[in-house]
């Protein structure tokens, strides 16, 4: 188990004192110690509140406590074996269920995923343990954690409910680079000098592109640094061990590291200063290669220093360096000296560099330019080499007695500038076998500098044996000047003893087309193989935005073909039409044999043939749209637009024109339609086409005198692929005023003053037309009676027909018998209501349409005759 503690000193405090009771089998010892302890007049709860002491003693001693555990992976599955400590004694079982959780470890990866629940029983042991099995390998990597929760306990609670499982790496992880970095901090570099040398390290790992643009792009996409200090021959010290380097993250905890423990403004110390001796600190830098976790492809030596020191101990150690497997030490001269220049060329530097080159030496010409000399050589060292890939081949066996060379593609991913690169090939048996089926084979390729790309020849045993295909390996290794990336490459020997359905011929009728046109398709299949094809199978002709097929394709037609005898052939034409769907540019019509692959082939490669074609399309313009330049609303108008095909291509089929009336000049939804033309054309390139249209303007109670719009639009659903979409409206300006209207009103209304329930009475009113124009047709006058002097929610009694003409001013007075109800009584007042359907469009004037005749009429119930029944006796 494992505690973590925020500890904090209160103003005027110079001391905390924590009180740690142990656990499980150390429980008697701790008591007997706090006896001790209380015997010398030490009280071990001292300072402590009664709660704490509490909760101190209900930690110890009561509750369910999971351990930890620590094991090394292994490179077979191993078991982690967690314990669980009941602390007190029980009367009735206790239970508690577990689950493992990932941390850094991944469940199914680095650990088994485990469940259950245990149970402690009155008497039984306090402890039970839980088993998580551990997945070995033997790849390198971090140590990794996860976890062992403990939950839902019934019977006692859960004190400590949590186990960390470490799984302690036991593999060398694999790094680009190892970098051992040797600082000089020599009694001739001062203060402000060691503080450049050691920020200027520190700033160049602060930097993301050290890790984004270099490190990242080796075949691990990481680097293992360390830092020594040095100075005299026994003065050394690895300030910063071996770090792990495989993000801008842990680059830059690198950087802080550095800071941290060398920089005095960050808390760090300059460890010592004396005499300079580069070879003993080359001597102690070597080891640590052999002795820490990691396995690089490149080892390397980094010194920086300012002075000299015994030539011959130091080319000794830099020998010994190179003798024991560290490819290359490099150096940075500090200062404008010579002789340390030449010290460094003559005594310290040595071995070959990534991509062949030798070893090198920077001057920083004063301490304030080592920083950028860092960069420049970081830079240098952390450029991965050029990677080397082996390309897979497939080719077609051929004939009995010949021999087919097969060429074998090895390229770089980027060309080596100053040293060739050379990599060994050896041929390798799969199901293919050497001496049988190809010529077993060895040999060098070498890339010149510059060069990127080599081909070499192996050679195929040729037949003509049906049988399936087969493979042989080819294996990259030894590569100099340059790391391997892709080490195997997969030659196929494709069969060719069977029927081979091949496309020999492909044309179309035309190569420009347009969305919608249709055009003949000429193909020409010839079984190219050496048996019979006996099989029916079917040929189909997409369209494609490609010369490749694939899903998102556009069938087009099928053809239903076969048997073909080997050595035969058959012509097909075929009408296909464009969809109207596609894009302007180079397409493809795709025509392909045996789509449903239902005749066995020795090669199915062959059965596409693409047709190049370009596909133009069309653009409608509406030139123009006339409209009179002023109109009334109701009024029956003449509205004409031309329309222009300004593209390259054709349009076909069938699209729409509408015109709209509009307060703007575009398009919006509350625009009114005023009609719909469907064309059902051809329109070449260039063609025009003029369309005139009779409509009645609106003429309702939205409408308003002003500027309106009318709006001509072609292609209103895009039916039609057009090259340009924004330029199918086109508008006229049109002035729209109200006409004359009519205006009906109601008065002069007459009726008695007093009548009885279930009478006729007559009633008599006065229509006036006092609008600007007749009104004409028929209309619907309306009686009603109501309680009061307020019109609506008024009691109907009858409707009239009205049909005429009445003229503006004119008058004419209705009279019309009504019978009311037998129940009715009390005050009523006459409501007429004119127009009651608004069959005579009076724009505003209809709201002046019912008009209260404010004479009340008293309506009396009728006397009724009494009725007696008699019985007649016979």
């Amino acid at each position: 188990m494992s505690y973590e503690y925020d500890l904090t000193l209160a103003p005027g405090e110079t001391q905390i004192v924590m009180h740690l009771a142990a656990q499980n089998e150390n429980r008697t010892l701790a008591t007997t110690k706090a006896g001790a302890l209380e015997a010398l007049g030490l009280d071990l709860f001292a300072g402590m509140s009664e709660t704490e002491v509490q909760q101190l003693v209900n930690f110890v001693t009561e509750g369910l406590v999971i351990d930890d555990v620590t094991l090394v992976e292994g490179n077979d599955n191993t078991t982690a074996l967690f314990t669980v400590t009941l602390l007190e004694e029980i009367t009735e079982a206790v239970t508690v269920d577990y689950e493992t959780a990932s941390g850094t470890a991944e469940a199914g990866v680095d650990y088994i995923s485990a469940n259950g629940s245990l149970t402690f029983l009155p008497g039984g042991d306090s402890t039970q343990t839980i088993a998580v099995e551990i997945i070995g390998d033997t790849m390198g990597e971090i140590d990794e954690t996860f976890f062992v929760n403990l939950g839902n306990a019934s019977g006692t609670v859960i004190a400590d409910g949590q186990g960390i499982g470490t799984i302690e790496n036991d593999d060398l992880i694999p790094v680009d680079l190892e970098l051992s970095l040797l600082v000089d901090v020599s009694g001739s570099v001062n203060s402000s000098e060691y503080n450049l040398q050691i920020a200027g390290y520190a700033n160049i790992f602060d930097d993301p592109t050290i890790y984004n643009d270099l490190i990242s792009r080796g075949i691990d996409g990481s680097v293992a640094v360390n830092l020594i200090v040095w100075s005299s021959s026994t003065l050394q010290q690895e300030s910063i061990p071996w770090t792990l380097i495989n993000s801008v993250e842990s680059s830059q905890a690198f950087a802080q590291d550095i800071r941290e423990t060398l920089l005095p403004q960050f808390g760090g110390s300059r460890p010592f200063s004396g005499g300079t001796s580069p070879g003993p600190a080359i001597n102690f830098a070597v080891p640590l290669f052999f002795n820490n976790d990691f396995d690089s492809r490149r080892q390397t030596i980094d010194v920086s220093g300012d002075g000299t020191g015994n030539s011959s101990s130091t080319s000794n150690a830099r020998d010994n360096a190179l003798a024991a497997g560290i490819d290359v030490i490099n150096g940075i001269v500090i200062g404008s000296s010579s002789s340390v220049f030449n010290f460094y060329q003559n005594s310290l530097i040595g071995g070959i560099n990534s991509d062949g080159t030798p070893a090198f030496a920077f001057q920083a010409n004063t301490f304030s330019e080592f920083e950028q000399v860092i960069r420049d050589k970081l830079t240098f060292e952390f450029t991965p080499p050029p990677k080397i890939s082996i390309e897979d081949a497939a080719e077609f066996e051929g004939n009995s007695g010949d021999v087919t060379q097969f060429l074998v593609t090895v390229t770089l991913d980027r060309p080596n500038d100053e040293q060739p690169v050379r990599v060994i090939y050896t041929t390798d048996n799969d199901t293919a076998i050497a001496g049988e089926d190809y010529t077993e084979a060895t040999g060098v390729v070498t890339f010149a500098p510059g060069e990127t790309v080599q081909t070499f020849i192996v050679e195929v045993s040729a037949d003509t044996t049906p049988e399936d295909n087969e493979t042989f390996l080819i294996n990259l290794s030894d590569p100099t000047n340059a790391d391997i990336v892709r080490s195997q490459g997969l030659i196929t020997i494709i069969n060719d003893d069977e029927p081979d359905l091949t496309i020999t011929a492909a044309t179309v009728s035309q190569t420009v087309v347009s969305p919608g046109e249709t055009l003949d398709t000429n193909w020409t299949v010839t079984n190219v193989g050496i048996e019979d094809a006996q099989s029916s199978w079917v040929d189909s002709v997409y369209y494609s935005e490609d010369d490749t097929l694939t899903g998102g394709d556009i069938l087009l037609v099928d053809r239903g073909a076969g048997p073909l005898a080997a050595g035969a052939s058959y012509d097909r034409t075929q009408a296909v039409t464009i969809p109207f769907n596609v894009t302007a540019g180079d397409h493809f019509l795709l025509v392909q044999s045996d789509r449903q692959n239902t005749q066995e082939e020795f090669n199915e490669t062959n059965n596409l043939a693409p047709i190049p074609i370009e596909v133009v399309l069309p653009d409608l313009v509406v030139n123009s749209v006339a409209a009179p330049a002023t109109a009334n609303f109701g009024d029956t108008i003449t509205l004409s637009w031309d329309v222009t095909n300004l593209g390259v291509g054709s349009a076909l089929g069938t699209w729409r024109d509408r015109l709209y009336l509009s307060t703007d000049e575009t398009i919006s939804g509350d625009d009114r339609l005023l009609v719909t033309e469907v064309r059902q054309n051809t329109l070449a390139p260039g063609e025009s086409y003029n369309q005139a249209a009779s409509i009645t303007l609106p003429l309702d109670s939205n409408i308003a005198d002003g500027t309106y719009f009318i709006l001509a639009q072609t292609d209103l659903f895009g039916e039609q692929q057009e090259s340009d979409n924004d330029n199918n409206v086109n508008i006229d300006p049109i002035e729209l005023s109200i006409p004359p209207l009519p205006d009906i009103v109601v008065s002069n209304i007459e009726a008695p003053i007093e009548a009885f329930s279930g009478q006729d009475i007559v009633v008599s009113w006065t229509l006036t037309n006092q609008g600007t124009a007749a009104a004409s047709g028929t209309w619907r006058d309306r009686v009603f009676l109501s309680d009061d002097l307020n019109v609506g929610g008024d009691q109907l009694f009858d409707t009239f027909e009205f049909t005429g003409v009445l003229e503006p001013g004119e008058s004419i007075t209705r009279q019309q018998t009504i019978t009311l109800p037998i129940d009715l009584e009390g005050d009523r007042y006459v409501v007429v209501s004119t127009d009651t359907g608004n069959q005579i469009f009076e724009f505003t004037g209809d709201n002046n349409n019912s008009t209260l005749n404010q004479q009340v009429m008293t309506v009396e119930l009728s006397p009724f005759p009494h009725h007696q029944t008699y019985k007649l006796l016979g």
